[in-house]
């Protein structure tokens, strides 16, 4: 998970599932009753992987387990009570699928933070490896550079972005995205780079020169 310290705005967030500790499968049957006690049957006694994927999206999200009185040190008085049926809830069954569904509460509580989150903006520098070993033998400048691309179409308005190409090279200075002209000229630069005749062996005697992006004034965010 990455995220901005200044906000607590989520910038990346990626799951893993533990199949050591868990047995998953799918129940695509009717829809469970968030009521009903825990199967204990042989054939139940696993977590539907899309049941549990949907309840840890929603953490992705920002959102905390809910609980009903009486669990624990968990519970808080402001949670209510009958919150078996959200996805939110904090326990999951063997072979459960109702999570897989938002419930209104869960739906508002994903509207607040988006409400409710500060406006704010990232700044970031790519670093590419244009040597021969990358681009010949690995076979992955290329895709490298489409990556970039598609970062700065998904870049916000007031978000900033440079681009440096090993061992020194300043491709474009750190530009704040005040509109598509920035956008363009970034995904220009990135597109027209071109690789290094370098080896991985020569690049390992490079002397890195400092590089200095130089950030434009950033446009006030509307």
């Amino acid at each position: 998970m990455r995220y901005d310290v200044r906000t607590g705005e989520f910038v990346d967030v990626d799951f893993a599932f533990n199949a050591e500790g868990f047995d998953f499968d799918m129940n695509d049957g009717p829809e469970t009753d968030p009521d009903a006690p825990e199967p204990t049957s042989a054939d139940s006694l696993y977590k539907d992987f899309l049941n549990v994927w949907i309840h840890e999206l929603g953490h992705g999200g920002g959102i905390a387990d809910i609980y009903n009185p009486g669990y624990g040190g968990y519970y808080l008085r402001q949670m209510g009570f009958e919150n078996q049926m959200l996805t939110m809830y904090g326990l999951i069954k063997s072979a459960e699928n109702h999570k897989r569904s938002l419930e209104d509460d869960d739906k508002l509580a994903v509207q607040w933070i988006y409400d409710n989150v500060p406006e704010s903006a990232i700044s970031i520098v790519l670093v590419y490896d244009g040597s021969t070993t990358y681009t010949t033998t690995l076979s992955a400048f290329d895709a490298s550079k489409l990556s970039g691309t598609e970062l700065v179409t998904n870049l916000r308005i007031g978000d900033a972005l440079g681009v440096v190409q090993l061992p020194g090279t300043v491709v474009a200075p750190l530009t704040v995205i005040q509109g598509e002209a920035e956008r363009t000229a970034l995904i220009d630069a990135i597109s027209t780079m071109t690789p290094m005749a370098l080896t991985i062996s020569e690049r390992g005697s490079w002397r890195v020169r400092p590089c200095y992006l130089r950030p434009k004034k950033r446009a006030s965010r509307p």
